[in-house]
């Protein structure tokens, strides 16, 4: 963006630190209070990455250039300077005091089939008021996480109306989570109060009356047209590695095919793709392009199996 302002962009979701175990099986002495067969061995280094829905979109806007401020549950403790430090080196803004709380922490353990399984400490909650607080932002980035409640939409939606009558634009990846506590009544009707939706093809589909194909399949291309059709301008939907269906506004839709990437873990592509759509749409590249570019960067996360941190590694 050369010559032009960089977008100032809010985010508003959680900030984990996910601790990655890769390579990891069940061991022959799972239960036993010791080391001996009770301890897995991995080859593969043991690290901590930065997660949360939060603060890896955030860190991924930062990277890319935005400017970018958060509100987020960073809590207390060694994991919150941790995870702070990440944010501090890509320039991004936590908005608000941070939390007395400990911090979230997410163990997750991947084994060679890129199977996940996973313990998460959720953390404090996410201050979601502290948005209206934000001057100057074009977009709000919103997104669920594991530790949302019924109070959470009533609050989303909230801010949702106060920043759009202000001018600014919404885009809301609701995630899995609002499902164990949202009717579908509820979650359309938080839909009606944004611009962009954006989700995975399981997660959207959920709440619509779309059918899956005979072998189990859902079409990402109809689920976008099905969002599209419940009052959302624009919908994308992450299809995995398939890459990404949208429809917009004029009739503007269709499908961004991925590059197949075997044998690396898909942590943090999904924030890493929201955080690159936004980032195009804010500075005014057409839809099509920005889905087609976050496509691209959310493969590099799963190419580099660093999380967002690895989207990073050789560039955007």
């Amino acid at each position: 963006m050369k010559g032009t302002a960089a977008p100032h962009i809010a985010v508003a979701g959680n900030a984990v630190v996910d601790i990655a175990v890769r390579g990891a099986a069940s061991t022959r002495g799972e239960g036993s209070d010791g080391w001996g067969e009770a301890t897995q061995l991995v080859d593969a280094p043991i690290e901590p990455l930065l997660g949360g829905c939060g603060a890896a979109a955030a860190y991924a806007l930062g990277r890319l250039g935005a400017r970018t401020t958060l509100v987020s549950n960073v809590g207390a403790g060694p994991f919150g300077q941790l995870i702070g430090s990440w944010l501090g080196e890509a320039g991004v803004q936590v908005a608000g005091p941070l939390a007395a709380a400990p911090a979230a922490a997410h163990v997750v353990q991947v084994d060679d089939q890129g199977r996940r399984r996973s313990a998460y400490h959720t953390g404090p909650p996410v201050p979601w008021r502290r948005a209206l607080e934000i001057s100057g932002a074009a977009w709000l980035l919103a997104a669920g996480y594991g530790g949302v409640r019924r109070e959470d939409a009533a609050e989303l939606a909230e801010v949702f109306v106060a920043l759009r009558r202000h001018g600014v634009a919404i885009a809301f990846d609701p995630g899995p989570w609002f499902a164990r506590c949202l009717e579908r009544d509820a979650m359309l009707g938080l839909w009606n109060a944004v611009d962009l939706l954006c989700g995975t093809t399981a997660e959207l589909a959920r709440w619509l009356p779309v059918q899956a194909s005979a072998t189990g399949d859902l079409d990402a291309e109809a689920v976008a047209r099905a969002v599209r059709s419940c009052g959302v301008g624009t919908a994308v939907v992450k299809d995995g590695a398939r890459g990404a269906a949208y429809a917009g506004p004029d009739e503007v839709s269709g499908l961004a095919p991925a590059e197949p990437v075997r044998g690396r873990s898909s942590v943090g592509a999904g924030d890493t793709f929201d955080a690159r759509l936004l980032w195009g749409l804010a500075s005014d590249e057409s839809l099509p392009r920005a889905v087609a570019a976050a496509v691209s960067l959310a493969t590099g996360a799963v190419r580099h199996g660093r999380g967002v941190l690895g989207a990073f590694a050789g560039g955007e």
